[in-house]
Protein backbone atom coordinates (compact mmCIF):
# COMPACT_ATOMS: atom_id res chain seq x y z
CA UNK A 1 0.00 0.00 0.00
CA UNK A 2 0.99 3.64 -0.27
CA UNK A 3 2.03 5.23 2.99
CA UNK A 4 2.11 8.91 3.90
CA UNK A 5 5.41 10.74 3.60
CA UNK A 6 5.99 10.74 7.34
CA UNK A 7 7.99 13.95 7.12
CA UNK A 8 10.03 15.69 4.47
CA UNK A 9 13.66 15.88 3.51
CA UNK A 10 14.90 17.17 0.19
CA UNK A 11 18.13 15.22 0.41
CA UNK A 12 17.19 12.01 2.16
CA UNK A 13 14.79 10.58 -0.39
CA UNK A 14 15.01 7.00 0.79
CA UNK A 15 13.32 5.93 3.99
CA UNK A 16 15.15 3.97 6.64
CA UNK A 17 13.83 0.46 7.32
CA UNK A 18 15.11 0.61 10.87
CA UNK A 19 12.92 2.35 13.42
CA UNK A 20 9.96 2.71 11.13
CA UNK A 21 7.11 4.54 12.79
CA UNK A 22 3.98 3.45 11.01
CA UNK A 23 2.97 5.78 8.22
CA UNK A 24 6.02 6.02 6.00
CA UNK A 25 8.67 5.17 8.58
CA UNK A 26 11.47 7.51 9.58
CA UNK A 27 13.55 9.45 7.10
CA UNK A 28 17.28 8.93 7.25
CA UNK A 29 18.67 11.22 9.95
CA UNK A 30 20.40 14.47 9.13
CA UNK A 31 18.95 14.86 5.65
CA UNK A 32 21.83 12.84 4.16
CA UNK A 33 21.40 9.76 2.01
CA UNK A 34 22.75 6.38 3.19
CA UNK A 35 26.31 5.56 2.16
CA UNK A 36 25.24 3.25 -0.66
CA UNK A 37 22.92 5.79 -2.28
CA UNK A 38 24.08 7.63 -5.39
CA UNK A 39 22.45 11.06 -5.33
CA UNK A 40 23.28 12.06 -8.90
CA UNK A 41 20.73 11.31 -11.58
CA UNK A 42 22.29 9.23 -14.32
CA UNK A 43 20.40 11.20 -16.96
CA UNK A 44 18.70 9.70 -19.99
CA UNK A 45 18.22 5.97 -19.66
CA UNK A 46 19.24 5.85 -16.02
CA UNK A 47 21.48 2.81 -16.50
CA UNK A 48 24.66 4.04 -14.80
CA UNK A 49 23.96 2.33 -11.48
CA UNK A 50 21.52 1.76 -8.67
CA UNK A 51 20.57 4.23 -5.95
CA UNK A 52 21.20 1.56 -3.33
CA UNK A 53 22.08 -2.12 -3.34
CA UNK A 54 18.77 -3.07 -1.74
CA UNK A 55 16.38 -1.05 -3.97
CA UNK A 56 14.12 -3.06 -6.24
CA UNK A 57 10.69 -2.65 -7.81
CA UNK A 58 8.41 -5.16 -9.51
CA UNK A 59 6.11 -3.86 -12.26
CA UNK A 60 2.93 -5.90 -12.69
CA UNK A 61 1.28 -5.14 -16.03
CA UNK A 62 -2.14 -6.06 -17.31
CA UNK A 63 -3.05 -5.33 -20.92
CA UNK A 64 -6.75 -4.50 -21.08
CA UNK A 65 -7.18 -3.97 -24.80
CA UNK A 66 -5.56 -4.34 -28.20
CA UNK A 67 -8.01 -1.83 -29.64
CA UNK A 68 -6.96 0.11 -32.75
CA UNK A 69 -7.52 3.55 -31.24
CA UNK A 70 -5.89 3.46 -27.77
CA UNK A 71 -3.61 1.58 -25.40
CA UNK A 72 -5.30 0.59 -22.14
CA UNK A 73 -3.49 -1.12 -19.30
CA UNK A 74 -3.17 -1.49 -15.54
CA UNK A 75 0.04 -1.17 -13.54
CA UNK A 76 0.68 -2.23 -9.95
CA UNK A 77 4.14 -1.46 -8.54
CA UNK A 78 5.57 -3.42 -5.61
CA UNK A 79 8.62 -2.62 -3.49
CA UNK A 80 10.52 -5.92 -3.63
CA UNK A 81 13.68 -4.46 -2.07
CA UNK A 82 14.64 -4.22 1.58
CA UNK A 83 14.32 -0.47 2.07
CA UNK A 84 11.33 1.85 1.79
CA UNK A 85 11.51 4.86 -0.51
CA UNK A 86 9.62 8.03 -1.33
CA UNK A 87 7.29 7.72 -4.27
CA UNK A 88 8.51 11.09 -5.52
CA UNK A 89 11.82 9.33 -6.27
CA UNK A 90 10.10 6.66 -8.42
CA UNK A 91 9.31 6.94 -12.13
CA UNK A 92 8.01 4.33 -14.55
CA UNK A 93 8.29 4.29 -18.34
CA UNK A 94 6.01 2.58 -20.86
CA UNK A 95 7.94 2.53 -24.16
CA UNK A 96 6.07 2.74 -27.47
CA UNK A 97 6.03 4.04 -31.05
CA UNK A 98 4.03 7.15 -31.84
CA UNK A 99 3.14 8.10 -35.39
CA UNK A 100 4.87 11.22 -36.67
CA UNK A 101 2.94 14.43 -36.14
CA UNK A 102 0.40 12.94 -33.75
CA UNK A 103 -0.21 14.66 -30.41
CA UNK A 104 -0.59 12.29 -27.48
CA UNK A 105 -2.93 12.22 -24.50
CA UNK A 106 -2.73 10.19 -21.30
CA UNK A 107 -5.85 9.46 -19.25
CA UNK A 108 -5.99 7.99 -15.76
CA UNK A 109 -9.20 6.00 -15.38
CA UNK A 110 -8.59 4.62 -11.91
CA UNK A 111 -5.93 4.62 -9.20
CA UNK A 112 -6.22 3.21 -5.70
CA UNK A 113 -4.83 6.39 -4.16
CA UNK A 114 -6.49 8.73 -6.66
CA UNK A 115 -5.48 9.94 -10.11
CA UNK A 116 -4.74 13.41 -8.73
CA UNK A 117 -1.66 11.99 -6.98
CA UNK A 118 -0.15 10.81 -10.28
CA UNK A 119 2.10 12.75 -12.64
CA UNK A 120 2.05 11.59 -16.28
CA UNK A 121 3.54 12.79 -19.52
CA UNK A 122 4.97 11.67 -22.85
CA UNK A 123 8.63 12.16 -23.75
CA UNK A 124 10.27 11.64 -27.17
CA UNK A 125 13.20 9.25 -27.51
CA UNK A 126 15.99 10.64 -29.70
CA UNK A 127 17.43 8.78 -31.45
CA UNK A 128 14.58 6.30 -31.64
CA UNK A 129 15.13 2.82 -30.24
CA UNK A 130 13.78 -0.53 -31.37
CA UNK A 131 9.95 -0.30 -31.16
CA UNK A 132 10.17 2.97 -29.23
CA UNK A 133 10.42 6.59 -30.27
CA UNK A 134 8.62 7.81 -27.14
CA UNK A 135 7.68 6.77 -23.64
CA UNK A 136 4.83 7.48 -21.27
CA UNK A 137 6.34 8.44 -17.92
CA UNK A 138 4.46 7.88 -14.68
CA UNK A 139 5.45 9.64 -11.47
CA UNK A 140 3.97 10.33 -8.06
CA UNK A 141 3.33 13.59 -6.25
CA UNK A 142 3.60 12.28 -2.69
CA UNK A 143 3.73 9.26 -0.41
CA UNK A 144 6.20 6.49 0.31
CA UNK A 145 6.32 2.79 -0.50
CA UNK A 146 7.16 0.47 2.37
CA UNK A 147 8.99 -2.84 1.96
CA UNK A 148 6.62 -5.34 0.28
CA UNK A 149 4.09 -2.52 -0.18
CA UNK A 150 2.38 -1.82 -3.48
CA UNK A 151 0.75 1.16 -5.14
CA UNK A 152 -2.41 -0.73 -5.91
CA UNK A 153 -3.92 -0.63 -9.37
CA UNK A 154 -3.23 2.29 -11.69
CA UNK A 155 -5.36 2.14 -14.84
CA UNK A 156 -4.12 4.28 -17.74
CA UNK A 157 -5.06 4.93 -21.37
CA UNK A 158 -2.74 6.34 -24.01
CA UNK A 159 -3.98 7.54 -27.39
CA UNK A 160 -3.65 10.10 -30.15
CA UNK A 161 -5.61 13.20 -29.18
CA UNK A 162 -7.83 12.73 -32.21
CA UNK A 163 -8.28 9.01 -31.44
CA UNK A 164 -6.93 8.09 -34.86
CA UNK A 165 -5.70 4.55 -35.44
CA UNK A 166 -2.56 3.28 -33.71
CA UNK A 167 -0.51 0.12 -34.15
CA UNK A 168 0.23 -1.41 -30.77
CA UNK A 169 2.17 -4.27 -32.33
CA UNK A 170 5.19 -1.98 -32.81
CA UNK A 171 5.16 -0.76 -29.19
CA UNK A 172 8.04 -2.12 -27.10
CA UNK A 173 6.14 -2.38 -23.79
CA UNK A 174 2.88 -3.72 -25.25
CA UNK A 175 2.08 -7.37 -24.51
CA UNK A 176 -1.36 -8.81 -25.19
CA UNK A 177 -0.31 -12.45 -24.65
CA UNK A 178 -1.93 -12.46 -21.21
CA UNK A 179 -4.64 -9.90 -21.91
CA UNK A 180 -6.80 -9.36 -18.85
CA UNK A 181 -4.70 -11.65 -16.67
CA UNK A 182 -1.49 -9.71 -16.15
CA UNK A 183 2.13 -10.57 -15.51
CA UNK A 184 5.36 -9.04 -14.25
CA UNK A 185 6.77 -7.02 -17.14
CA UNK A 186 10.44 -6.67 -18.00
CA UNK A 187 9.68 -4.21 -20.81
CA UNK A 188 8.18 -1.51 -18.60
CA UNK A 189 11.06 0.09 -16.75
CA UNK A 190 11.20 1.61 -13.28
CA UNK A 191 13.71 4.07 -11.86
CA UNK A 192 14.58 5.45 -8.45
CA UNK A 193 16.21 8.88 -8.67
CA UNK A 194 16.78 8.26 -12.36
CA UNK A 195 18.60 4.96 -11.90
CA UNK A 196 17.16 1.85 -13.54
CA UNK A 197 15.97 -0.63 -10.89
CA UNK A 198 13.54 -2.79 -12.86
CA UNK A 199 13.06 -3.92 -16.45
CA UNK A 200 15.12 -3.71 -19.63
CA UNK A 201 15.14 -0.63 -21.82
CA UNK A 202 14.75 -1.00 -25.59
CA UNK A 203 18.03 -1.04 -27.45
Amino acid sequence: MIFGTGGTSADAGLVSTGGATGMGGALVDGGAAPADVAIADSGAGGTAGRPCASCNVSVHYTCLSDAPDQTSFVLNLTNTGTIAFLLADLTVRYWYTVDSGKDQEVDCDNAMEGCMRLVTGVQPVTPARTKANAYLQLGFAQGALDVAGSTGIIQLRLHNKDFSAINQADDYSFDSSAKGAGNVSTKITAYIRGFLVSGIEPS
